[in-house]
C-alpha cells in the first residue's frame, strides 16, 4: 500500500511539474508573438507615404498606415532571402504575422483578434510540392543571377527588389523574372501578357521542370 502511495505521489508530482513547463513554454511563446506596433516612432519617421528605416542587425524597415491599420515588411540583410510581413490593428496590436521569399509566403501565417489571440493559423509550405523555394535559389544561383553567399543579385543599389518570384498555388507553378529589363510575354505570367525582365522562367513545382527558359 505504502509503495503505490508512493507511486502516485511521484505521478502527481511530475504531472504537476509537466504542467508548469508547458505554461512556461506558451507564456514565453505569446511574449515572443506580442510585438506592438510602435505609432509614435512611425510618425516621428514618416515621410512620403510611409516610415523607413534600418534595424540595428540591418533589417530594411517599411510602415505604412491602412484604413484597417498598419503594414509593415521587414527585409532581412544578406545574404538572406526572407522577409517578415505583419499587419497591426489601428491601436498598434498584431493582426497578422507571416515570413515572405519575394511574393512568397513561407512557413506559419498567424492571425490574432484584438485581444491578441490566436483566431487562425495555416502552415503555408503545405502547398508546395516537389520544388521548394530553397530549390528555387539553387536554380537562381545555377543561371549565375545570385550568389548564395553573399545574396548579392537579390537586391538592386538601390535597395530594390532585383528578383520577383511567385507562385501559383493552383497548378504549382513558380514563375521567375528580374524586376527590370525587356518585355517577355507569357500568358502564364502573374501580371499577364506583358513583363519586362531581362531573365524569365516559369518552373512546374510538381516536377521541376522548367517550362519557360
Amino acid at each position: 500500500m505504502i509503495n503505490k502511495v508512493f507511486i502516485l505521489a511521484i505521478i502527481l508530482f511530475c504531472h504537476a511539474c509537466s504542467g508548469q513547463n508547458e505554461k512556461k513554454i506558451n507564456t514565453v511563446t505569446k511574449s515572443e508573438k506580442m510585438r506592438k506596433f510602435d505609432i509614435e516612432n512611425f510618425k516621428k519617421k514618416w515621410n512620403k507615404g510611409g516610415a523607413f528605416f534600418l534595424l540595428p542587425d540591418g533589417s530594411k524597415v517599411e510602415q505604412y498606415e491602412s484604413d484597417n491599420g498598419f503594414d509593415e515588411y521587414i527585409k532581412k540583410p544578406a545574404p538572406s532571402f526572407l522577409s517578415e510581413y505583419n499587419t497591426y490593428y489601428k491601436e498598434g496590436n498584431l493582426k497578422s504575422s507571416t515570413t515572405t521569399f519575394s511574393n512568397v509566403a513561407l512557413g506559419k501565417y498567424i492571425e490574432y483578434d484584438k485581444n491578441q489571440k490566436i483566431i487562425s493559423e495555416k502552415n503555408e509550405d503545405a502547398k508546395f510540392k516537389k520544388i521548394k523555394y530553397t530549390d528555387i535559389l539553387d536554380f537562381l544561383e545555377k543561371k549565375h543571377h545570385l550568389d548564395l553567399k553573399t545574396g548579392k543579385g537579390w537586391y538592386l543599389d538601390n535597395g530594390e527588389s532585383a528578383i520577383e518570384v511567385n507562385f501559383n498555388e493552383t497548378n504549382s507553378l513558380w514563375t521567375i523574372r528580374s524586376a527590370k529589363g525587356i518585355v517577355t510575354h507569357s500568358k502564364s505570367s502573374p501580371s499577364g501578357q506583358g513583363l519586362k525582365a531581362n531573365f524569365y522562367y516559369e518552373i512546374d513545382g510538381n516536377s521541376g521542370k522548367v517550362l519557360k527558359d
